[in-house]
């Protein structure tokens, strides 16, 4: 009797028995899970628009101009922002983390021309012990430097 005999490990003969015991599709691949993870992802994604448009009143937060839902660019079509930004997963598709913007203002705050501006509130609400800006409260825009 060896070592590896108090060990109990399979023999490779049961290992693949187990593999052939398993049929072929009965997991969902990778490619499939991904997917599935996506039409999640896609779904919570439009509920959140729906209410932050809803809550905002189809108005920018900013120049309170009224916005249209187009996939044309132009400046008075409405984009939903991410304050604290999508890598925040805990608040990702949280309605308190979006506002409604105009694609002027939204470029303004995404920095995407020569100035910057940031979000501020003395409005925060709390997830995981960590305080975030609460879009659902009046917000300032603040020119970043």
């Amino acid at each position: 009797m060896g070592f590896l005999d108090s060990l109990n490990l399979p023999t490779l003969a049961e290992v693949n028995a187990a593999r052939r015991a398993t049929p072929k599709g009965a997991e969902p691949s990778r490619l499939q899970v991904k997917e599935a993870k996506r039409k999640d992802e896609s779904k919570d994604e439009a509920r959140w628009r729906k209410e932050v448009w809803k809550r905002d009143d189809g108005k920018c937060r900013w120049c309170r101009r009224e916005v249209v839902k187009s996939l044309e660019l132009r400046a008075d079509r409405g984009e939903c922002h991410h304050v604290s930004g999508r890598v925040v997963k805990a608040i990702r598709w949280d309605r308190r983390n979006g506002l409604l913007a105009c694609a002027t203002c939204h470029e303004r705050l995404t920095g995407k021309v020569a100035e910057k501006h940031v979000i501020e509130s003395k409005h925060t609400f709390s997830v995981d012990g960590i305080q975030y800006i609460n879009a659902d409260k009046p917000v300032r825009f603040t020119r970043v430097v």
